[in-house]
C-alpha cells in the first residue's frame, strides 16, 4: 500500500491535523489486513472502489459505508479491504475540534462508526461523487477543504478551558494528573469532564493514557529508544511492567509484538 498526507488549507489548520491517502491493490495472495490504534482523534474517512469490513468497532451495517464518521475509539480496530483495488482518502481532526463542523456530541461517537450520508445526505454523496471522478491527492486536498471551509461553524478558533486542557495534554506528552488540571484551571474533575466528553470523546484522563501510550509509540519506534526502560522514565510509566500492561490495552499484544510486524497503517496514524 502507499501512503500519503497533507496538511489542510491555512485556515482549517487549528481544526483539522492533516488529509491521508491509502491506495494500492489487494489479491488473494496478498490480502489487506491491518489495524489503526486509539490515538485520541477524530475523522473522517472516504473510501472508493471495494468493499471494507472493520471490526471492534460498533456499526449497524455489514459493509462500511463510503463516507463515515470514526469517534474516538478505546481499542484496536481491525481492518480488511476485499479483494480490488483500494482507494482511501481521511481526514484527522485536530483534538476537540470535530465539533465545529458537525454539531455532534462526541462521546455519542466513541467506539462507533456512523454513516455521514445520514447526517448530510446529498451534500455528502455531491462531495463523495467528486472525489471519485477527480481522484489525485491535490484534488481530493481542494475538494476536502471547500467542503470543510463551507461547514465552519465558527470563522476563528475560541480558546476555552477544554481546548487549553487539551494543549496542555500535548505539550506534556499525555503525562499529567487531572487534579493538576483542575487546579490550574480553577475547575472540578466533575465540571472538567462535562465540558471534556462533547469536545473530545474521552474524559481526561482517558484523553491523556491515549496522548502518552502514542508518544511512548513513537518513540519506541525510533533508533533512539532501544529500551523499554529509557520509555518508562521518559513519559511517566511506572515501571516496564506497567508499559507492557499499557501495550496490550491499546494494541492486543507485547511492544515486541508490534514493532516486530510492519502495521503500516498503525504507524501511518499514530496520534498528535
Amino acid at each position: 500500500m502507499k501512503y500519503l498526507f497533507t496538511s489542510p488549507a491555512p485556515a482549517l489548520q487549528p481544526f483539522i491535523l492533516r488529509y491521508y491517502q491509502v491506495r494500492g491493490f489487494t489479491s488473494e495472495s496478498e490480502p489487506y489486513k491491518e489495524f489503526t490504534l486509539p490515538n485520541g482523534l477524530a475523522s473522517l474517512v472516504f473510501h472508493f472502489e471495494e468493499k471494507i469490513k472493520v471490526s471492534n468497532v460498533e456499526y449497524n451495517g455489514e459493509d462500511i459505508p463510503q463516507f463515515y464518521i470514526f469517534g474516538q475509539y478505546t481499542k484496536p480496530v481491525f481492518v480488511r479491504h476485499t479483494f480490488g483495488k483500494a482507494d482511501v482518502f481521511g481526514v484527522v481532526f485536530q483534538p476537540a475540534a470535530f465539533h465545529y463542523f458537525l454539531g455532534v456530541p462526541q462521546q455519542e461517537l466513541t467506539d462507533k462508526l456512523i454513516d455521514v450520508r445520514d447526517g448530510l445526505g446529498r451534500e455528502a454523496n455531491e462531495v463523495l461523487e467528486r472525489m471519485y471522478t477527480r481522484p489525485t491527492f491535490e484534488a481530493r486536498k481542494a475538494i476536502a477543504d471547500a467542503f470543510f471551509l463551507k461547514r465552519l461553524r465558527n470563522t476563528e478558533y475560541f480558546e476555552n478551558v477544554v481546548n487549553r486542557a487539551v494543549s496542555e495534554i500535548l505539550s506534556r506528552h499525555g503525562n499529567v494528573q487531572v487534579k493538576d488540571l483542575t487546579e490550574q484551571f480553577n475547575v472540578s474533575r466533575q465540571h472538567l469532564n462535562r465540558m471534556f466528553l462533547p469536545k473530545v470523546g474521552l474524559n481526561v484522563k482517558e484523553f491523556a493514557r491515549t496522548v502518552r501510550f502514542n508518544c511512548a509509540l513513537r518513540a519506541l519506534s525510533t533508533s533512539k529508544y532501544s529500551e523499554l526502560k529509557q520509555v518508562v522514565e521518559d513519559f511517566g510509566f511506572y515501571d516496564e511492567s506497567h508499559l507492557v500492561k499499557e501495550f496490550d490495552h491499546f494494541t492486543g499484544g507485547r511492544p515486541s509484538d508490534f514493532l516486530r510486524k510492519e502495521n503500516e497503517l498503525a504507524k501511518f496514524l499514530m496520534g498528535v
